[in-house]
């Protein structure tokens, strides 16, 4: 049936992709799954160098925009040892679309508290705020 299909239109069956996201190594293993009782279900998936990720769906759309707005102050804060701008890293094999970093937006744990404090006031939030957002989408997953 499919082989009957006119040529003109292409394929019966297509897929659109999403979004994409470089994880930086090639994905051997990929599950749906939730990590604990009551949890929210993720992409949990492990790569041929051992490492493993999760990759969780946001809930809202605040929480999407927050994280975005986040996501973009730590690329102008972050800079790596090879001097990769965190966007070009991402998109190196293919445009990164529609997926918010969560390790880059969890550094913003880790940055001093003038920073933190200076980030949130761009914000328009308190660095509280912004740890408590944080640590609610990591207990989400867990």
């Amino acid at each position: 049936m499919l082989w009957d299909s006119n040529p003109v239109f292409g394929a019966a069956n297509k897929l659109k992709q999403m979004n994409q996201y470089h994880v930086g190594d090639v994905i051997t293993t990929l599950t749906k799954t939730s990590l604990s009782a009551g949890a929210a279900e993720v992409l949990l998936y492990g790569t041929v160098g051992g490492a493993i990720g999760a990759m969780l769906p946001m809930s809202t759309r605040s929480d999407v925009e927050f994280f975005k707005a986040l996501e973009m102050k730590m690329r102008d804060e972050m800079t790596t040892i090879s001097g990769w701008k965190h966007f070009n890293y991402r998109s190196y094999y293919i445009p990164l679309r529609e997926v918010i970093d969560g390790s880059l937006c969890e550094k913003y744990l880790s940055l001093k508290l003038s920073e933190q404090d200076r980030i949130a006031e761009s914000l328009d939030r308190t660095s509280d705020e912004i740890r408590k957002k944080i640590e609610d989408q990591r207990q989400r997953a867990l």
